[in-house]
């Protein structure tokens, strides 16, 4: 069987769902898209989004639950990046929200309207336990 040619790249992180973790990911994440050309100005939209999304599952999804896994997925394609990040949590209200009709959403939390903000694109995926959250960041 003939391999297939991938069109991107993929960085896979598995986290104890605490905040002295998102210093490692911040800064892997800041090495990578460094590495690979991206602007400041995307590269810094893009630690923003991380911290966001992060802090969001560790408070809605895990109740501050230190003992929990956040799996985070870093999808490198020739138009930017996209960023899964997945939970095992119970369902999580504000990422839900983002699952919305972009055009009618509105924004009570800091952190929802953060992400609005700054990605390109975003989606959530109900999973059977949990969240798939994906954020999408052009170069």
């Amino acid at each position: 069987m003939a391999d297939k040619q991938m069109d991107q790249d993929e960085i896979y992180f598995e986290f104890a769902a605490d905040f002295k973790m998102l210093r490692l990911l911040r800064d892997s994440v800041a090495n990578l898209l460094s590495k690979l050309g991206f602007s400041s100005e995307t590269l810094n939209n893009a630690l923003l989004i991380i911290n966001e999304a992060f802090t969001d599952i560790v408070e809605y999804s895990y109740d501050f639950d230190r003992t929990k896994i956040i799996i985070v997925k870093v999808l490198i394609t020739d138009a930017g990046v996209e960023f899964v990040f997945r939970d095992f949590g119970r369902a999580n209200e504000v990422l839900q929200r983002l699952g919305k009709n972009k055009e009618t959403i509105q924004s009570d939390t800091k952190d929802i309207s953060l992400i609005e903000k700054l990605a390109d694109d975003y989606f959530i995926k109900k999973m059977d336990k949990g969240n798939e959250l994906h954020i999408i960041k052009n170069k």
